[in-house]
């Protein structure tokens, strides 16, 4: 009992921090349209109206990203698309979306770092104030500022890395179901995060059993096979969905920077932190690293790995590392990594762990008074948090001005509204009319059927699928668009809708045995006089649709397990 109570005062502790963050953003009264909120924001939209008309379309996007059936669902954060789009059908607008959401997301990072240095006996004062410097460093509130994926998935990599810890600590008694489920969350939700947890628990696992006995080993190999096989079944929904799609096309994967080392980690003390400039963080950083070289003898094995990691990902994430040349060898990998800046949530989070080992030393805190520790923890709790609030400020800001968004590039405004009303419709309008009041070009995941040198995705399509000349009406159903237009010509026509080689079409009651594409893969017809109707449904193989059921049944049985081990409590 005095542990649960414990801990519902860490979560209000925590919860009232996320509040303090999110501050800015309920009094500018206005949401945050960052750099990825409209491709992010586009999927969410499309679930809740699946759900609000009893549809289910897993793969073609039926009602978002202008209602053209790409498929981007199944390929980045399924599950959770799932879960943001039914928070949709119960809140008003995108403004409260983002309020809600932000204090979510902060909470799952600020109680995982708790949970995390406690379970290494960090106490609790200092446990506290890592939660909150964790919660206000700036790849944390990305979600906050840009609504970029890398903050979910920092949120959620603090409850994977305790299963490293775990691995060191108790070889043969640690949980293997909280690892496969930690591990196939964030799979969920962010894929590269994932293969970035993955590799870190490679790593303790070496570790771990180094000097160890068979016997232990052994055990622990038990408990691991297990793990991947219910992670196999949790995630089978996103092996299955990105074979099925990837393994037949040529996708367009997202954006990778020529110059990739320009996307490192900085250190420029003339600009604000952000995403990728530490600035007067770097300050923290190097205290956190000299203060734990001078302990280091007195650290336990956990937190030596903890500062070797932090140095190694530290420096990885640097713009000043040799990133070209890891380019030209290994180019596959710098490509699903897209910027080096991502590294640096693992440097964060092992460097706040070790912040919490050094608030927590007896020989530092059986030393001072109460109210040194006060002035410590605003010392080391009030940087991050006035930059976090500045930042977001500063973003909330942005939809009081006639700039709306912070990067206008490949963006369309509706002419028809002043930029106070467009602001207006973010804000209290339906979810429908922002998303069509600002519109922006992003082919990620589109089909590349062809692209030459020369050609720009980001405006073929804009010009194929947002500006398209043809206007449709579009009648959506269970996997399946009908798509209706007058024609006054019988040439050739490029229509608003995405198609894969899965994707079957049928044009004015006639199947298209091979239909013609775009060089994004928008479908290409020669109609007839007068009215047309185009039928696109995705039919995946075989295996694709049993697999799926399984991960919807696992996490059912998870979430039935669960609830029955609460009430035994």
């Amino acid at each position: 009992m005095q542990r649960f109570r414990a801990q519902c005062f860490a979560g209000l502790f925590i919860f009232l921090a996320a509040l303090g963050l999110v501050l800015p953003l309920l009094l500018s009264n206005r949401p945050v349209v960052g750099i990825d909120a409209l491709f992010h924001f586009n999927r969410f939209y499309d679930v809740a109206e699946q759900l609000k008309h009893g549809q289910f379309s897993y793969f073609m996007a039926e009602y978002g990203y202008q209602q053209s059936g790409r498929i981007v669902t199944p390929l980045y954060g399924p599950w959770l698309s799932y879960l943001m789009g039914a928070l949709l059908v119960v809140l008003p607008n995108w403004f409260w979306f983002e309020v809600v959401t932000d204090v979510v997301v902060l909470v799952i990072a600020g109680f995982g770092i708790y949970r995390l240095v406690r379970y290494l006996d960090a106490t609790r004062y200092a446990s506290l104030l890592s939660a909150i410097v964790y919660m206000a460093l700036p790849l944390t509130t990305e979600w906050q500022n840009s609504q970029a994926f890398s903050a979910i998935g920092a949120a959620l990599l603090p409850y994977v890395i305790y299963y490293g810890i775990a691995f060191m600590k108790q070889p043969t008694t640690f949980s293997w179901i909280g690892l496969a489920v930690s591990l196939a969350v964030i799979t969920q939700s962010h894929l590269f995060t994932s293969l970035l947890a993955t590799l870190v628990l490679v790593i303790f696992f070496v570790i771990s059993i180094m000097k160890q006995p068979w016997s232990v080993i052994r055990q622990l190999l038990v408990r691991l096979v297990c793990a991947i096989g219910l992670y196999a079944i949790l995630s089978a929904n996103v092996i299955v969905g990105m074979l099925d799609v990837m393994g037949t096309n040529q996708i367009l994967t997202p954006f990778t920077p020529a110059d990739i080392g320009q996307k490192g980690m900085h250190v420029a003390f003339d600009r604000l932190p952000s995403l990728r400039n530490y600035s007067v963080l770097a300050l923290w950083v190097v205290v956190i690293f000299i203060g734990s070289t001078l302990i280091y003898q007195k650290l336990q094995r956990e937190y030596r790995v903890m500062l070797v990691l932090a140095a190694l990902f530290f420096v990885l994430s640097l713009a000043e590392f040799p990133w070209h040349a890891v380019q030209r060898l290994m180019p596959a990998i710098v490509n699903t990594m897209q910027f080096p800046s991502r590294l640096a949530v693992v440097s964060n989070l092992t460097l706040v762990v070790l912040l919490a080992r050094l608030l927590s030393m007896v020989v530092i805190t059986s030393r001072i008074r109460r109210s040194t520790k006060i002035v410590i923890a605003i010392v080391v709790v009030l940087v991050p948090v006035a930059i976090s609030s500045n930042m977001l400020a500063k973003n909330a800001h942005r939809l009081h001005t006639t700039q709306l968004v912070k990067n206008t590039k490949h963006v369309q405004f509706n002419t028809d509204k002043t930029p106070m009303q467009i602001a207006s419709d973010w804000r209290y309008g339906p979810l429908a009319t922002g998303l069509q009041d600002v519109q922006k070009a992003t082919p990620d995941y589109v089909v590349n059927h062809g692209l030459r040198a020369s050609d720009n995705a980001y405006d073929r399509y804009m010009q194929e699928i947002i500006n398209n000349p043809i206007h449709v009406n579009v009648k959506q159903a269970s996997d399946r668009m009908t798509l209706t237009w007058r024609a006054t010509t019988t040439n050739k026509a490029t229509l608003p809708v995405i198609i894969y080689k899965h994707s079957q079409v049928t044009l004015n009651g006639r199947q298209l045995p091979q239909p013609m594409q775009s060089r994004i893969g928008a479908l290409r017809v020669v109609p007839r006089l007068g009215q047309n109707e185009i039928q696109v449904s995705y039919r995946p193989a075989g295996y694709v649709w049993p697999l799926i059921w399984l991960s919807v049944v696992g996490w059912l049985s998870i979430g039935v397990v669960s609830v029955g081990r609460s009430f035994k409590r």
